[in-house]
């Protein structure tokens, strides 16, 4: 076996060698200058944003300072001596005369038993009086009891502790949460009318009580009987029982948070589903407008007794943990429903002086308290002309603002500790100082490495694009000598043969026989010309010596006679064949030999990339100052990323059916160039499968062609 090397190709070579000399060097030191520069440009950004978030710091700092300033006016608002129960008409007098006073917008007094004493409750002398004993009974006897319910899973053992705490109690919020939590144990126990009345004893004697996490005692007996209903059968009774739930939370959502709101809803939600499906139709169709009319309420805006429940979930768990009184201010802020609240609470103390009895609520306007106080401090600060100073909100809201760039982003925030948490100090900065800025000679350096760049890369794709070109030539010249070998040697190969034959036996031949021999031979003698002509064509088209004669000439006899000499192999070969010559077309200044060559390769290739639908038009046809030559075929058409490469020297289309046809992919390259030296151009409009139509334009001069008919009139 003998392995031919291939010779090196100096193309590649060049081309690596121009990439690792001078084009990686090159990208290279434009990185590390791009490098470099970014580097600095980000430190110095990072400097800059260190000065504003000092700035912001210092005055966050001034504004909590100055904000905190009003905890002596809140402390002051009402006396907090021993013995404060006994004068309730004058703490609560102090504390509606406080309101618009030092922002606060509503005041609550409420006592440790649970009773709300400002704005006036229900409250009686008997309930105001605090015992302490009645705390540490019950959170002793609930830990116990919870241990058993839990821990020991001891139902009998948590309800008997239960029972005891409802004996030695007589506070009406501990009373409730001891009542809640012994129907719950009759719910875990499967006791459901036991549960079921335990509830409703609840909801008679508390309806309004709250457990130690502020979850409403009311919904949480009403979802529970709506269970112990549906577990015993009553499925009409559970499902209006929590449309009356569902009622009720609308009518008592204002006291609700938004997300208490929606489990609430949720869950009364998945037991209608399971429910309503099981109903009767007469109950259904009772039940299921209710519940859908409740459903549609829309949830109310949270008021008063959402932030009193608030404040005495704060109360309960004071006394719960026997924290000892201390004369400081508490804060309670949060956000809720997109708008932010600040509670302000003290303690007040019980007879002894030590412990927690009460406590006193303040709820802030910050509306106001913003409007007054905040521009003050604000136009206090000295950061600069360039610096102004807002408070923003947890959506980045303004809340207000100094100085004139309103339009401007911030540029840094810092957060006001507790209890403004919910705000922030912001600084926006403007337009000149927000970006730092580059000096004359970086800016330079950097237009000459991009300068640099741009040339090499320029330099770099012409000289690939150009390899790229020689590639592609030297792969199509290779594939014209291969295809040129083959077509000289087809013809050649039969004239030989039937040489031989003649010289063998032409004697003994039928003149019929001889004459069929002698007719292949003049074919192949004649394709063999027209191979041979056309390479020489092309090679005086490349050197530019082609020679065009160019005379007035009647396109339409023209072509006419060059289609009917045609017509006897395009019918040979079983093709249908038309000629539509249009009616008094003018004479045109063609070359008539090479007008009559553009045909014949077109009507050429017609025939050999036609497959079984055979036919042939061949049109003269006239479009304003243009006439033109058109050739159609029902063949194999040409797809539509083919269209524009079918005119490139050398190239012929990749397809299996044009694999089979002769050719050195030059007949399109003349009739392109050829049309272009008569100042036209070839169209062609073709779809696989349907076939292809050529069309040769070629420009005509309406006065030009008048003046030489009427003179070869006259030479007539």
């Amino acid at each position: 076996m003998i392995m031919r090397q291939r010779p090196p190709n100096p193309h590649v070579r060049l081309a690596l060698v121009f990439g690792l000399l001078v084009l990686a060097p090159s990208c290279l030191l434009g990185w590390f200058s791009l490098r470099a520069v970014e580097s600095a440009r980000v430190a110095s950004q990072q400097r800059l944003q260190a000065d504003y978030e000092q700035y912001a710091e210092f005055a966050s700092r001034a504004v909590q300072q100055d904000l905190l300033a009003l905890e002596s006016a809140w402390e002051a608002l009402v006396p907090r001596a021993v013995g404060w129960e006994e004068r309730l008409d004058e703490t609560t007098q102090a504390l509606e005369a406080a309101r618009g006073r030092a922002f606060v917008r509503r005041g609550y007094l409420m006592h440790a038993s649970g009773a709300r004493l400002h704005p006036a409750g229900e409250a009686s002398a008997a309930l105001v009086a605090a015992d302490t004993v009645e705390t540490r009974i019950f959170r002793q006897q609930m830990s116990a009891a919870e241990a058993a319910e839990y821990e020991l899973e001891a139902p009998e053992a948590a309800l008997a502790a239960y029972d005891d705490i409802l004996a030695r109690v007589r506070t009406p919020r501990l009373r409730a949460i001891a009542q809640a939590s012994r129907a719950r144990v009759l719910l875990q126990r499967g006791d459901w009318n036991a549960a079921q009345a335990a509830y409703e004893t609840l909801l008679r004697e508390h309806p309004d009580a709250r457990d130690l996490d502020n979850q409403s005692l009311r919904v949480q007996a009403k979802l529970q009987i709506a269970r112990a209903l549906e577990e015993t059968g009553e499925l009409a009774r559970a499902a209006r029982t929590l449309v009356d739930l569902q009622e009720d939370l609308a009518a008592r959502s204002d006291a609700l948070g938004p997300l208490q709101f929606d489990i609430v809803t949720e869950r009364i939600a998945g037991r209608m589903r399971r429910l309503l499906p099981a109903l009767p139709s007469a109950e259904r169709a009772s039940v299921e407008p209710a519940y859908e009319t409740a459903r549609a309420r829309a949830k109310k805006s949270v008021g008063p007794d959402y932030f009193q429940h608030k404040l005495s979930r704060k109360l309960l768990r004071a006394v719960l943990d026997d924290l000892r009184y201390s004369t400081r201010v508490r804060y309670l802020s949060d956000t809720v429903e997109g708008r932010p609240f600040l509670l302000a609470y003290l303690f007040m103390p019980d007879r002894s002086g030590t412990a927690i009895a009460g406590l006193l609520g303040l709820e802030i306007d910050l509306r106001s308290l913003s409007d007054a106080v905040l521009p003050a401090i604000l136009e206090a600060l000295e950061l600069g002309d360039a610096i102004d100073v807002a408070i923003v909100d947890e959506a980045g809201q303004r809340v207000t603002e100094t100085g004139t760039h309103g339009t401007s982003e911030a540029r840094v925030a810092s957060h006001l500790g507790e209890p403004f948490d919910f705000w922030s100090v912001a600084l926006f900065v403007s337009a000149p100082m927000q970006e730092a800025r580059i000096d004359f000679r970086t800016k330079v350096f950097l237009y000459f490495v991009l300068l640099l760049l741009v040339t090499i890369a320029a330099g770099a794709s012409l000289v690939m694009l150009g390899l790229r070109r020689e590639s592609r030539l030297s792969k199509l010249k290779t594939g014209f000598v291969s295809n040129v070998s083959h077509e000289l040697r087809t013809p050649l190969t039969s004239i030989r043969m039937f040489v031989e034959m003649l010289q063998m036996g032409g004697e003994r031949m039928r003149p019929e026989q001889r004459g069929r021999y002698l007719h292949t031979i003049r074919r192949e003698c004649e394709r063999l010309q027209r191979l041979i002509d056309a390479i020489l064509d092309f090679a005086r088209m490349e050197r530019g010596a082609r020679e065009y004669r160019f005379e007035f000439e009647e396109i339409g006899e023209l072509v006419r006679a060059v289609a009917e000499d045609f017509r006897a192999q395009a019918e040979a070969a079983g093709f249908e064949y038309r000629v539509e010559i249009a009616p008094d077309l003018p004479e045109v200044r063609v070359d008539a030999d090479a007008l009559r060559q553009m045909l014949l390769n077109l009507l050429s290739n017609a025939v050999k990339y036609s497959d079984e639908r055979r036919w042939i038009a061949v049109r003269v046809l006239r479009r304003e100052r243009a006439l033109g030559i058109q050739v159609e075929d029902h063949g194999i058409g040409i797809d539509a990323h083919e269209q524009e490469r079918i005119f490139e020297d050398f190239y012929r289309v990749d397809t299996s059916a044009a694999g089979r046809v002769g050719g050195v992919g030059l007949g399109l390259t003349l009739v392109r160039r050829m049309a272009a030296a008569h100042g036209g151009a070839v169209r062609v409009d073709s779809t696989p499968g349907r076939g292809s139509t050529f069309t040769v334009w070629l420009p005509f001069d309406e006065e030009s062609s008048l003046r030489a008919e009427q003179a070869r009139t006259i030479e007539a």
